[in-house]
């Protein structure tokens, strides 16, 4: 369903708009943009970014406060000497992304897909109606059940639309 992205993210890469470096031990995340600099716990993920408690600090490159200008630069300083301690990670992060387009057997797919149903983590995208069933009271089976037909309607209706 995402091989577009995939697709694209690899095009990018290869021609040089993304680059993947890998170093040891280094677990801080610094996000350097063309406008902005953020640096903080959260992971460059969904969870990372919008579900889980982090602390972050953002910066503007080009504010008004001389000081936020300073730590943009300082931010923006650090991120490269980190960057150019890395080693070029192009090639394996290439192989991983063509091996997540690889064409699979029919057991594996309906293993994913019941993985799908059964984890309900794409109904997270439904927070009002999430939040509903998530305060009645149901017996696992019965969760499970409520989780297929509202996956098979989702679905269903997404490729009537």
């Amino acid at each position: 369903m995402k091989g577009g992205n995939i697709i694209k993210t690899i095009e990018y890469i290869r021609t040089g708009k993304l680059h993947f470096k890998i170093s040891d031990n280094f677990h801080a995340k610094l996000y350097i943009g063309e406008s902005h600099a953020i640096s903080g716990s959260s992971n460059f993920s969904k969870n990372g970014l919008s579900q889980q408690l982090e602390a972050n600090a953002r910066v503007h490159k080009n504010s008004i406060i001389l000081f936020e200008k300073q730590q943009y630069e300082g931010m923006e300083q650090i991120a490269e000497n980190y960057y150019k301690l890395g080693q070029d990670y192009k090639d394996e992060i290439i192989d991983l992304l063509e091996k997540l387009m690889s064409i699979t057997s029919w057991e594996e797919a309906l293993a994913r897909a019941l993985a799908e149903i059964l984890e309900c983590n794409w109904f997270k995208e439904f927070p009002q109606l999430y939040e509903k069933l998530n305060n009645i009271s149901l017996w696992p089976a019965q969760r499970y059940g409520l989780g297929q037909a509202l996956y098979i309607l989702y679905y269903k209706l997404k490729v009537v639309s």
